[in-house]
């Protein structure tokens, strides 16, 4: 019982850290666009 709950609990965990890995990504390439669109603007 306790192990199915684990494996669940496992699941789970992979989930939320890959879409907090998502976000991450997604704010960093919308950082580096607003850079370069400042460097073509100087």
């Amino acid at each position: 019982m306790s192990a199915i709950i684990t494996k669940i609990i496992g699941k789970y965990n992979l989930s939320s850290n890959m879409s907090n890995c998502k976000i991450v990504i997604a704010s960093s390439l919308k950082n580096l666009e607003e850079e370069i669109i400042r460097e073509i603007a100087k």
